[in-house]
């Protein structure tokens, strides 16, 4: 599996506990996956913390270049497993497309 890192661009607020993750792609570019395709998402750890690996579906359509889009829930009942909350931009998150 080849990860590669993806400009954290804006992060918008959809509600009170989800959010549109803006990432920036090559001028032009679009994802182009399939309609029931996914991106993987992995933080980085730090010091003794543990790799996180979630599946996301892009909201984006393949029709949106320069940039792609993924809504994140935040779980508070469950700890937060979400990692993506925990960054803001200008940043970078390592995903697998």
């Amino acid at each position: 599996t080849t990860w590669k890192e993806y400009p954290l661009v804006r992060i918008v607020a959809y509600n009170h506990d989800t959010s549109v993750f803006e990432f920036g792609l090559e001028t032009g570019q679009s994802l182009s996956l399939p309609v029931c395709g996914c991106i993987l998402m992995a933080n980085v750890p730090v010091g003794d913390e543990a790799e996180e690996v979630r599946p996301y579906t892009p909201t984006s359509d393949n029709t949106m270049c320069g940039k792609f889009q993924l809504l994140i829930k935040r779980y508070p009942a469950w700890g937060d497993p979400t990692f993506a909350h925990n960054y803001k931009p200008p940043g970078k998150m390592s995903n697998y497309v």
